[in-house]
């Protein structure tokens, strides 16, 4: 059976893994839940291919599969929500005009699935705004300033920042948002196979591209939920399993005029590539202007953010309901991480502060100002370089500055693993 698998296949298969994939290596919610997502994709799928004739245990298994992901990453619960139901619409739309795989059949089984995961998803929702709105409603409010492009937001700081042109910018963008580049371009060009082949296609291989189809709306909830139309979000983490899958079946098919044996160089570069831009290795080099160090943060930069993890868990392990509050900005803690402060106040109490400035006067600035709305002290999160979590542009006085008033004015230095620290400090006395 080993003799039968060719070399070069297994390399295409890897290549087509490490490529289709977007899976950065920090922690986050969002991670987590790529397992929980494609667990759910599966029962569908073979909910699918068996026409609905799906045992009660597995639907009990989908049912707690879905609870998992509502309680690890709610905005992802969302997108697979919202990709459900749109399954479910295409399969009735389908029936209705075309039913050459079953899709009929299909459609009047998958609906009992999607009423189930809704209603245990609308019984959350109602829990969450009834219950702890008044800790969400100030949330919700900054929720809708998020919702501007966040890639126009970075133009107009280049444009501020001294030393950094259009050309600059351009840069910043694909060492940024390089993995979603190549995942959307794979998507494109994929599409347009997929259709050109389509008669070529098995039933199988033709309802895996059907669910593909029905995956690309999700992309732009997840843009909204972000202001960030080039990351996708969360939607990733339904497009991504479904895109590797789809290529996985018909890659041989599609794309035979690629996969020869005196071509092995094609996929190791693919290989590579997809290596470096899932793992965050920096694609851009740094420059100079105006006596800072600016840099290019890629998507995936964060690789050793257990250094950032440490001291959140540190402080969330000792701390109690009569601590300091952890004092949780973007984007010195991501929201994922200020997430795990489960036994320690925080500053919000649900989500994070996201600053819209790259000006490290304007992050001493909101760091004092939330100091003196308190009047008490805070514990504040402070890295010491700018790879530790992804990030805007960014420039070595961006953490620096801060660093420094920190060490001033600090009550306290609680937490120092040499790549980030935790301050106690105190609002300033009249």
């Amino acid at each position: 059976m080993l003799k039968r698998i060719s070399a070069i296949k297994a390399l295409w298969l890897i290549a087509i893994l490490m490529m289709a994939i977007s899976l950065p290596v920090y922690y986050g919610g969002v991670e987590l839940g790529y397992v929980y997502v494609a667990s759910l994709l599966y029962v569908l799928i073979k909910w699918l291919v068996n026409k609905g004739v799906t045992p009660i245990k597995k639907v009990a298994a989908a049912l707690i599969i879905f609870w998992g992901l509502l309680f690890t990453h709610y905005s992802t619960t969302v997108i697979v929500v919202a990709y459900i139901l749109t399954v479910v619409l295409a399969l009735i739309t389908v029936s209705l005009f075309n039913d050459r795989f079953g899709a009929r059949r299909r459609s009047w089984s998958l609906p009992v699935l999607a009423l189930l995961m809704s209603s245990i998803f609308i019984t959350y929702e109602i829990y969450v705004d009834v219950i702890l709105f008044r800790y969400t409603s100030r949330g919700a409010l900054s929720r809708l300033y998020s919702l501007l492009i966040r890639e126009l937001e970075a133009a107009s700081t280049a444009a501020n920042v001294k030393g950094l042109s259009l050309i600059d910018l351009l840069r910043f963008l694909v060492g940024y948002y390089a993995k979603t580049v190549i995942v959307l371009g794979i998507i494109l060009i994929h599409t347009v196979m997929l259709l050109k082949k389509w008669r070529s296609l098995s039933s199988d291989e033709k309802m895996i591209a059907f669910l593909l189809y029905a995956s690309y709306p999700t992309w732009i909830i997840g843009w909204s939920g972000v202001g960030s139309f080039l990351t996708g979000a969360r939607a990733l983490s339904v497009i991504c399993f479904l895109l590797t899958l789809s290529l996985i079946l018909t890659h041989e098919k599609l794309y035979r005029f690629l996969i020869k044996r005196t071509a092995p160089f094609i996929p190791l570069v693919l290989v590579v590539l997809g290596f470096i831009t899932n793992f965050g290795l920096p694609l851009m080099p740094t420059i100079r202007g105006d006596g800072d160090l600016y840099t290019y943060p890629t998507f995936s930069q964060g690789g050793i953010s257990d250094y950032a993890l440490h001291p959140i868990m540190y402080i969330s392990s000792y701390a109690s309901t009569n601590s300091s509050p952890f004092l949780c900005l973007v984007y010195y803690t991501s929201f994922g991480l200020c997430d795990l402060m489960w036994h320690a106040p925080k500053i919000p109490r649900h989500g994070s502060i996201g600053l819209r400035v790259t000006s490290p006067d304007s992050i001493i600035e909101h760091i004092k100002s939330y100091l003196n709305e308190s009047g008490e002290g805070a514990i504040v999160p402070q890295p010491l370089r700018d790879s530790l979590l992804f990030g805007p542009i960014g420039y070595k006085s961006f953490y620096e500055k801060p660093f420094q008033f920190l060490l001033e004015k600090g009550k306290a230095l609680m937490y120092n693993n040499g790549f980030y620290t935790a301050f106690l400090a105190q609002a300033s006395k009249p």
